[in-house]
Formats: structure tokens, sequence, C-alpha cells
């Protein structure tokens, strides 16, 4: 995966951008996180942000929050055996599978966006810690020609770095 978008400082891969804008934006819910692989890390660093890899070394040290171990993350695009549970542990996931943070006050919100274009979130960690985690349940398909016209052309214009 090469060609990213940028929401709100997060990386996320150029097919999956424009569903996960627009049901973050049209809430103006705060996103905290989306992809986090290695060939993100320029992307991720200039703003901030730390790849699933650095995020367990922290982890393992005392200085961060419980993560995934590198490889087994929805937010690389990898399954951790739990998500998705037909995926096994480390497969890749499919494009639309990416797992993404937002604030848990927006939780919600961010559900009702989807659910009213027909597109279904689930929460797949019912930890308090975890509760802002979202993934799409079912691949995320554009229901009217408006909606299709502003995924492409979110596409063409949301930012690259």
């Amino acid at each position: 995966m090469s060609d990213f978008r940028v929401i709100q400082g997060c990386p996320v891969n150029a097919i999956i951008a424009p569903y996960i804008w627009i049901v973050t934006n049209d809430c103006h819910a705060t996103v905290n996180s989306i992809y986090r692989g290695e060939d993100a890390a320029g992307i991720l660093h200039a703003h901030g942000h730390h790849t699933q890899a650095e995020l367990y070394e922290m982890y393992l040290n005392g200085q961060g929050y419980p993560a995934n171990p590198p490889g087994f993350s929805t937010h690389e695009l990898r399954s951790d055996g739990h998500a998705y549970p037909r995926v096994p542990r480390g497969d890749a996931l499919a494009w639309w599978q990416q797992g993404f943070d937002v604030n848990d006050a927006d939780v919600a919100n961010v559900e009702a966006q989807a659910h009213k274009r027909g597109w279904w979130l689930f929460r797949p960690y019912q930890s308090g810690s975890e509760f802002h985690h979202l993934n799409f349940e079912t691949k995320p398909i554009p229901r009217s020609p408006q909606t299709l016209y502003r995924i492409k052309r979110l596409r063409s214009t949301l930012p690259r770095k």
C-alpha cells in the first residue's frame, strides 16, 4: 500500500479514505488513528503519530497503552484474529476492513453517519480502553449517484501528505 490520503493527520489507503472521511467529517468527529503500517512512517511522524511497531514497543516499555504487536493489527490491514475471526491472525485484510479510532464521544455519531448511508460499523473490542475503535462490518457501497460522485471527488482531493 503506498497510495495514501491523509485525514486529520492520519494516513489511510486512498480506496477507503473517502468512506472514513464521510462518516467522520459529516458529524465533525475527531479521528485519532487510521493506518499505522511501516510504509506510512513518514506521514505518521510528520503529523506526530506512530507506527504500530512503535506503539507496541512503547507499550512493552511501559510508556504507552496496550497495542497489538506489529503484523497483527487492523490498523495495518492485518488480522488480529478477533475483529474478523474468519481471517487467520496475521493474514492480510481487505481494503474496507481498515481499523480506525475516533474520540469516544464521537463513536455513536460516526456509527449513525455510516448507518444513514447503508454502511455498517462495529466495535470489535468491548473493553473501555478500545471503545473508540471502529471497523466496517461489510464492504461499504455507494448507494446513490451523489455519494459515488462524492467518493470519486474525495479520492482526488483529500491531501496526500
